[in-house]
């Protein structure tokens, strides 16, 4: 089993005008923040952060049960 993964993720752009858009997958949530909003140092530094929640047992990722008609999802963008 691959350890939980949370994460800040600068980019260049994302769609709509957005500034910051959550990418969450079974064991992974991801931050994407623009790069003209966050600095490297901070968003290494927030990803530290909830690397050690997950770590420490303080936040985990619960998902429903997928429904016996439907497939399991592996990732929905929010």
């Amino acid at each position: 089993m691959v350890p939980p993964v949370a994460r800040i993720r600068r980019v260049e752009m994302l769609p709509g005008g957005r500034t910051q858009m959550k990418l969450e997958r079974k064991g992974q949530v991801e931050f994407l923040v623009l790069k003209s909003e966050i600095s490297e140092k901070a968003a290494a530094g927030i990803s530290r952060l909830m690397q050690h929640a997950i770590d420490s047992g303080t936040w985990e990722q619960t998902w429903p049960p997928p429904a016996d008609d439907e497939p399991a999802d592996e990732g929905t963008p929010t």
